[in-house]
């Protein structure tokens, strides 16, 4: 014979209300949730490594809330710590580009085959995970475009991160650049504070171009002549070419 079996009124009572005090649950996990990505809580972090040479050392921490804490250390500007305050529309741009260039899916490091190259590090964080990717030009291009987003994104607040020697050219003196090629293994950096050390000469290297180590390096134009310093690089053992940046002009 089948047996029926039905819940007394009181048993319904306190199933109802478990599943009451259930859902209250799941809206607190929610609201906790929520209130973590209003709070302080970093998004993703640049730091910069040192060099033998002249490379600016800093560190840019992007929280949820738009702040961005700095720290300048060594070779920047500005040395010691700040903030800022992203806009609406940056914040909103830095999670987009953070979530195209997923860097959940590459290595923590990358080989280094500059010896003493510029170095990074980028942290990324999804609520308690978090990975840091390391390494130097190397690194994938998703890795180094991010990279020069968050560092732009300093730049645009007032932040001057490109490498700063207090010994550079006067902004008012005459400059005269040269385009230099330094052999493949050879550091830019640690070339330029070197033979600066032994010619008085206070060379600054401007940008590189291309994927090749050639740098676009500037001279003061009123304490040296242009045919001493071509002379002084071409024959300097780490420099393969040496001649006068002339802009580029379109042909007829």
């Amino acid at each position: 014979m089948q047996q029926f079996y039905y819940l007394r009124p009181m048993k319904l009572v306190n199933l109802f209300f478990l599943g009451l005090s259930l859902i209250a649950c799941k809206s607190n996990k929610k609201s906790d949730i929520a209130m973590q990505t209003t709070e302080n809580q970093s998004l993703i972090i640049l730091e910069t490594t040192p060099c033998r040479g002249y490379c600016p050392v800093y560190k840019l921490d992007f929280l949820a809330n738009g702040t961005v804490q700095y720290e300048g250390i060594r070779f920047v500007e500005k040395i010691g710590t700040s903030s800022f305050q992203l806009t609406g529309a940056e914040l909103i741009l830095l999670r987009k580009k953070m979530e195209t260039a997923n860097l959940w899916q590459y290595p923590e490091s990358f080989p280094v085959t500059i010896a003493d190259g510029p170095g990074a590090s980028i942290t990324v964080y999804n609520g308690k995970a978090e990975k840091t990717i390391r390494g130097s030009v190397e690194r994938p291009k998703p890795i180094r475009d991010m990279q020069d987003f968050l560092a732009g994104l300093g730049k645009a607040h007032g932040y001057k991160l490109e490498s700063f020697n207090p010994d550079d050219i006067p902004d008012n003196a005459p400059k005269t650049e040269l385009l230099v090629k330094l052999k493949p293994e050879i550091n830019a950096g640690n070339w330029v504070r070197d033979i600066n050390k032994v010619s008085k000469t206070n060379l600054k290297l401007v940008r590189r171009v291309g994927a090749d180590n050639i740098w676009v390096v500037a001279f003061d134009a009123s304490k040296f002549q242009q045919d001493d310093i071509l002379t002084l690089l071409k024959s300097h053992e780490h420099v393969l070419e040496a001649q006068l940046n002339r802009e580029a002009k379109e042909r007829d």
